[in-house]
């Protein structure tokens, strides 16, 4: 327990933690007021035009940008004491490695978690505040209830995400090569997808970590992953990554 104290002591004291935060917090507000503009928008518009709209939803926006900077708060965990040299300091008082980075992967899924649900849940309220009384399709659903499955789903993978970007911040002990990484994987791999031939193109696609929300929840459209086959694919995410930045983590020096 001390071991873990001592992590999350770390991990709130660093000042990169608290502009991360705040960063997360400036985004929010942004997706909200891109929400809000929509709506004025809409207002203002034909019953033609009005039918045209896409939702006026706080997600869409913020989800993969929430998604990138949890997967660097992940990373930091890691790699922060790399970069300062006092991994040598923390691994002489914790010799017992697999006990550190299991106390470090805590703080990560734990953080994460806390820092991924408050975003996901006010999106969605605030998304029901803006949109209230509006129909569809500037309204994404007819009541909050309806998007608790998808709320629980990015939630869920947030944390994969965050796991993820520990293990490889374990792996290259570089918070830049990690963003890299994760870069590829939450950015450009969707991407890449569309221009693959089929079916590896659709199996990469809904195999990204982005896709899988989505997909948990039951609401993708065209999918080759059912809910159970999606979690499947977000636990080996995380169990592979984390897995390997463990072994990296034991085998190599400091």
């Amino acid at each position: 327990m001390s071991i873990l104290a001592a992590e999350w002591l770390k991990f709130r004291s660093v000042r990169s933690t608290h502009y991360l935060l705040a960063a997360t917090a400036a985004l929010f507000i942004v997706c909200t007021v891109i929400a809000s503009a929509m709506v004025a928008d809409w207002r203002g518009s034909s019953a033609a035009d009005q039918a045209t709209f896409a939702a006026a939803d706080v997600t869409i926006p913020l989800i993969p940008f929430a998604q990138y900077l949890i997967a660097v708060i992940a990373a930091m965990v890691m790699t922060s004491e790399y970069a300062t040299g006092s991994i040598h300091t923390t691994l002489m008082a914790v010799p017992n490695r697999r006990r550190l980075y299991g106390s470090k992967l805590a703080v990560v899924v734990g953080a994460t978690l806390v820092l991924a649900a408050v975003l996901s849940v006010a999106a969605i309220l605030v998304t029901d505040l803006v949109t209230a009384d509006l129909p569809a399709p500037i309204r994404p659903w007819e009541t909050v209830s309806s998007a608790f499955a998808l709320t629980v789903a990015n939630i869920a993978v947030m944390v994969v995400i965050a796991v993820t970007a520990f293990g490889f911040a374990a792996l290259t002990r570089s918070l830049a090569g990690t963003q890299v990484i994760m870069t590829l994987l939450l950015l450009i791999l969707p991407i890449l997808a569309m221009f693959l031939p089929a079916p590896v193109g659709l199996w990469a696609h809904d195999l990204a970590l982005p896709s899988l929300p989505a997909q948990l929840a039951g609401v993708a459209v065209d999918s080759r992953l059912t809910p159970e086959t999606a979690a499947v694919a977000a636990v080996g995410w995380a169990v592979v990554s984390a897995g390997a930045g463990l072994t990296a983590f034991i085998r190599r020096d400091a």
